[in-house]
């Protein structure tokens, strides 16, 4: 199976967002390798058909455009790895 380790950016304030984002990877079925309430960067991963469902292309490392309806607590999204298990 192919995770994409994902960098995601929050808005303040952090411990909402990681609230919403942890909501959120329940649904998107990620796993929240760090987080912190205290700063904005969040690394998630994330399986390839989760991926390729949300931002609708195959993956590789760089800088995405923050998923519709998740702008109110996601500033950034950046590809930071992809590995293959």
């Amino acid at each position: 199976m192919i995770k994409i380790i994902i960098e995601v950016l929050l808005k303040f304030p952090f411990y909402r967002s990681m609230d919403e984002l942890i909501e959120l990877c329940n649904i998107w079925q990620c796993n929240i390798l760090r987080g912190d309430t205290r700063y904005p960067n969040t690394v998630i991963s994330m399986p390839l058909s989760s991926f390729k469902r949300i931002f609708g292309m195959n993956p590789i490392k760089g800088k995405y455009e923050v998923p519709a309806g998740t702008e109110h607590f996601i500033t950034g999204v950046k590809v930071k790895d992809i590995k293959a298990n």
